[in-house]
């Protein structure tokens, strides 16, 4: 995050309008289940507790189906460091791959130790009751770095497992790709991928918020 960006995120927990929303959505107990940043982001945009292990890491989209349909296995299975990819990547990786599963490759690139990663990942996962939660999915495809929509073959794959996702979900996508539940947040000019970057000067709207999360997430009144 940017010196501007850090500024402008503390402001913004100084304005009235987020105070009252961080206030008033503290106690909600919500799981919200993403690839990237986006889940951490909503839990502080909203001042809630982090009832997930998806914090400050990413996941190749069609390992994170894989990860979301086999839920109760992956959460249970051990968080392994992959050093190899550690030193080649520059930060902490690690894998589950529990027994008849295809392997799930975290990459902790916002955790200075894979220690560090994995004490966090095992504490959120325990916070996660499957049978009295209500799971929410998110998963961004807007960001082109490690994810082609051209790539007709992984996109057919990546179609089967959304479909069988069986929880409440929202695709983030910049153009129509003809996938359930997709929600398309167009790119800036300037900025191609940058999904997280705010709407406005003092507020905690970040462009992914053109999607109403508050609606998704039953979050209050809704």
């Amino acid at each position: 995050m940017s010196w501007l960006a850090k500024i402008n995120n503390f402001l913004a927990e100084l304005n009235p309008y987020w105070l009252y929303k961080r206030l008033k959505y503290k106690k909600e107990h919500k799981v919200i289940l993403a690839r990237d940043c986006i889940a951490g982001m909503l839990y502080d945009q909203y001042g809630m507790k982090f009832n997930s292990p998806t914090i400050n890491l990413f996941i190749n989209p069609l390992e994170f189906c894989y990860f979301i349909n086999d839920l109760d296995i992956y959460l249970k299975a051990e968080l392994i460091e992959e050093k190899l990819l550690s030193e080649k990547f520059g930060w902490p990786v690690g894998v589950l791959q529990p027994n008849n599963c295809k392997p799930v490759y975290i990459n902790f690139n916002h955790y200075k130790t894979f220690k560090e990663a994995k004490i966090k990942w095992e504490i959120r996962c325990k916070r996660i009751e499957l049978t009295k939660d209500t799971i929410y999915i998110v998963i961004n495809l807007t960001n082109d770095v490690d994810f082609n929509p051209h790539d007709k073959i992984n996109l057919n794959k990546l179609k089967q497992e959304l479909i069988k996702i069986k929880y409440k979900k929202v695709i983030l996508v910049s153009e129509s790709l003809g996938l359930p539940n997709e929600f398309i947040i167009r790119k800036h000019k300037n900025w191609p991928s940058r999904y997280v970057i705010y709407q406005r000067f003092l507020s905690k709207k970040r462009r992914f918020n053109k999607f109403d999360f508050e609606y998704f997430l039953n979050l209050g009144s809704y």
